[in-house]
């Protein structure tokens, strides 16, 4: 089981590098900080890893509705089938609704995670994300230079005993953009235990070119096991004949790896 969730944090870290890819037909709003993809002539996406990194064990299955948008998500770890996900969208095109369910585990309550938005033209000045147990975060705009530059404030709180809220961390997104396009983000963690920088650049394709993370100076250097994976990552793509990603490679001390592979249905 270890090394399964090994293998699903592996998942996510790969999803949020090809995000960039992936999204480049995503509308004018978009859900801050979104994963989710709109691909208009394609109806299901897979997902697999490689044997060489260590997550070749594990395939996913993303499935589109007729807009483009991921509507459903199924993770299988050899041959069990793990973990799906479902969900919802507004007229925008943001989440509304996702729900989590872990088939390793079926007495578990599914996790549901629901959002709420407030829009100022097209732009999200303020984003509610609460989970099932009541958990909850808030993200607000709070700097915007000409649509060039834009910061976000991220406020998270625990609920725990008697309904208690409390402030768990903060997380400060400074994203910007050229030709209405990201090219660097930066998020910045502050919490009572951690403190982080880590910063996001693109290539002039605006793929996710490089990744880097600055801790904290008395924060424990962080140990990468299972996977390569590094405070300071490049990224390479291959590309199909329609531009989308067929294979995913990770660049750590001038050593390459090829992380993911990509197949796609067309409608």
């Amino acid at each position: 089981m270890k090394n399964l969730l090994q293998i699903l944090k592996t998942r996510y870290r790969i999803m949020f590098a090809a995000y960039f890819v992936l999204s480049a037909s995503l509308p004018s709003i978009a859900q801050v900080l979104s994963i989710n993809e709109v691909t208009t002539d394609v109806s299901i996406i897979k997902e697999k890893g490689t044997r060489r990194v260590g997550t070749g064990r594990y395939r996913v299955f993303k499935y589109l509705d007729k807009v483009g948008r991921v509507i459903k998500s199924d993770t299988y770890f050899k041959r069990t089938h793990f973990a799906t996900e479902e969900f919802i969208y507004d007229q925008w095109n943001n989440i509304v609704l996702n729900t989590q369910t872990d088939w390793i585990n079926p007495q578990k309550q599914a996790n549901v995670c629901k959002y709420s938005y407030v829009y100022e033209g097209s732009r999200i000045i303020l984003q509610t994300k609460t989970i099932s147990d009541n958990d909850s975060s808030v993200m607000e705009l709070v700097y915007n230079h000409g649509d060039t530059i834009l910061n976000y404030l991220e406020r998270s709180f625990l609920v725990r005993g008697s309904n208690e809220m409390r402030f768990t961390r903060e997380t400060n997104y400074i994203l910007k953009f050229q030709n209405g396009l990201p090219m660097r983000r930066e998020v910045k963690i502050k919490g009572s235990a951690t403190s982080e920088l880590t910063k996001l650049e693109d290539d002039n394709n605006h793929m996710l070119k490089r990744q880097s993370i600055q801790r904290r100076i008395n924060t424990r250097p962080m140990t990468y096991t299972g996977y390569p994976a590094s405070d300071d990552e490049f990224y390479e793509y291959k590309l199909d004949t329609n531009g989308r990603i067929r294979k995913l490679y990770k660049i750590i001390n001038g050593r390459k790896y090829k992380i993911m592979t990509y197949k796609y249905k067309s409608k």
